[in-house]
């Protein structure tokens, strides 16, 4: 089995392998490497003028950066991390001789047609097969990803609704990038999908939103903390140390918080009660966590008796 190298100890944590890390290294390129993260961590998404800008890079450099990572990678052996989303354009053709030579693939389409509640297009029918040829994802793991994305069309637009085509491309190749290619793995993320679901409805109870949905922005605090492994009960307790301290909700302030404690490894309320408390949340929110004062003169008198030594 090969090894991986982690960032970070929580489910979260971005993954390359032993091999990766040492291509990386190998190339002696810091902007390469560091694009090569910036992709992992938008799961393999990549857009030329949002890296720049995230990168604080110039475009040109954000080009030069994927190109000296695409030489790593001999034709046809790069990873779909970095695959475009961009399939062969299959003609009428290629996607009428699949049907009849290619019996999981007639069955997909069939299967398809019945789940999305009608006949599928020409068009359609290419970004199927554009799922199922180019992404090389199995039958099996594609009806799984259009169940899904049913079910999440609905929860957003209401029931009677159906995903187009296009929608489910879309959530594919994110799937393609975090390597969801197996049943197995298809059906994990999806149980963990729906506990965040849950998770997320319950830390809105909490906070004590009724009757609206979640900003985008909101959204992305919550599940932050949900991915840095925080108990619902731990999330109540920084809200309510945000409501004593601000007077109300103040979502940075209640963020940084919750940060804090991920740093330091807590995120149970007895690991908080013990690690921290409430006098202690002043102290986190210097900017960069500064040293104090005292601690500035103590590392003074440091350097000053190991001079004298």
């Amino acid at each position: 089995m090969e090894e991986k190298c982690a960032f970070g100890q929580d489910d979260s944590a971005l993954t390359i392998s032993r091999a990766e890390a040492d291509a990386l290294i190998a190339l002696k390129d810091g902007k390469a490497a560091l694009l090569y993260i910036y992709i992992l961590r938008n799961e393999g998404s990549f857009d030329r003028e949002a890296a720049a800008r995230d990168l604080a890079m110039p475009l040109e450099e954000v080009d030069r950066a994927a190109s000296s990572l695409m030489s790593l990678f001999a034709p046809g052996k790069r990873p779909a991390l970095l695959k475009p989303d961009a399939p062969p354009e299959y003609s009428a053709e290629e996607i009428s001789a699949s049907i009849r030579e290619k019996p999981d693939f007639a069955g997909l389409v069939q299967e398809t047609q019945r789940r999305l509640g009608k006949m599928l297009s020409g068009s359609e029918l290419k970004v199927l097969y554009g799922i199922y040829d180019y992404l090389g994802m199995p039958t099996e793991v594609i009806l799984l990803l259009i169940t899904h994305c049913k079910e999440e069309y609905t929860q957003r637009y209401g029931e009677g609704r159906s995903p187009t085509l296009r929608f489910i491309e879309k959530e594919a190749y994110a799937w393609a990038r975090m390597d969801i290619l197996t049943q197995e793995r298809a059906e994990e993320h999806l149980r963990r999908r729906a506990e965040s679901r849950m998770k997320t409805e319950e830390i809105k109870r909490l906070l004590q939103i009724r009757n609206r949905e979640l900003s985008p922005t909101e959204r992305k605090y919550i599940a932050s903390w949900i991915e840095m492994g925080f108990c619902t009960e731990a999330i109540e307790l920084a809200y309510d140390r945000t409501v004593v301290k601000t007077g109300g909700m103040n979502w940075a302030y209640m963020n940084s918080i919750i940060r804090s404690w991920h740093t330091k490894g807590l995120h149970t309320v007895s690991e908080i009660e013990k690690g921290d408390s409430p006098a202690g949340i002043k102290r986190q929110d210097k900017p960069g966590g500064a040293p104090t004062r005292e601690e500035y003169e103590r590392m003074k008198r440091y350097l000053e008796k190991m001079k004298q030594e």
